[in-house]
């Protein structure tokens, strides 16, 4: 899914579905979860006679996944975790999400990555928790993150459209709709070493057909937007 403006698919959109012809020559989509059984990921390949399913198992451990995406042909793969944060939060912390990606051992981008003990303890800096106190309500993380309503934690694309209801927001931890802790693991287990080994962020670091040519490019997919 793309949106009006480059600046705004940069900081916020999803992968989700493509129209152009697709330059890559392997395809990967891969269910995340913060529990590694639950992780199961899809291989597609490319040949003469057109596409083909590769493999459908389970995702191996991420220091064996990510020798799997760099050990092959050219490779998109797609994460069904958030890539990304809303805009208002990122303007309001001034510090983009590449960012925080590219410079994890400082201390303001260990503190972003640390969840807070409850939602009660969380703030801008640390914007995610471990425990939801009884009684806790999404008012209480709209006070804590200094939001004035709940769209501003929420990226263009988690927003509500005519075929499909909201997303969570990626700060949100509880309940089924909940996406902010495989975020986390997502991020740390394959989007900061991917990156460390010269992998590529769609649509971060450009278009998909200008990131075609290297070795791997990392996105976000959005099955419910497909379905």
């Amino acid at each position: 899914m793309m949106h009006n403006s480059a600046q705004s698919c940069a900081r916020e959109c999803g992968f989700v579905s493509m129209t152009p012809p697709v330059a890559f020559d392997r395809l990967i989509h891969s269910d995340w979860s913060v529990s590694l059984h639950k992780r199961w990921s899809a291989i597609a390949q490319r040949s003469p006679n057109g596409w083909s399913i590769a493999s459908l198992a389970q995702t191996p451990s991420p220091r064996e996944f990510l020798d799997l995406l760099f050990d092959g042909p050219k490779t998109l793969a797609g994460f069904d975790f958030p890539i990304g944060l809303p805009s208002l939060y990122l303007d309001r912390i001034g510090i983009g999400f590449c960012e925080l990606l590219t410079l994890p051992a400082t201390d303001r981008a260990q503190r972003f990555f640390t969840p807070a003990d409850t939602l009660f303890d969380i703030s801008p800096t640390q914007p995610f928790y471990r425990r939801h106190p009884a009684g806790a309500r999404q008012a209480d993380l709209l006070r804590r993150l200094e939001c004035a309503g709940f769209d501003a934690l929420l990226r263009a694309c988690d927003k509500a459209t005519a075929n499909r209801s909201r997303a969570e927001s990626i700060f949100w931890t509880v309940g089924a709709k909940q996406v902010g802790k495989a975020a986390l693991s997502g991020w740390r287990e394959i989007l900061i070493p991917a990156r460390a080994r010269g992998a590529r962020l769609w649509p971060f670091d450009g278009t998909l057909s200008s990131l075609s040519s290297h070795a791997l490019t990392l996105a976000e997919t959005y099955p419910a937007e497909v379905y």
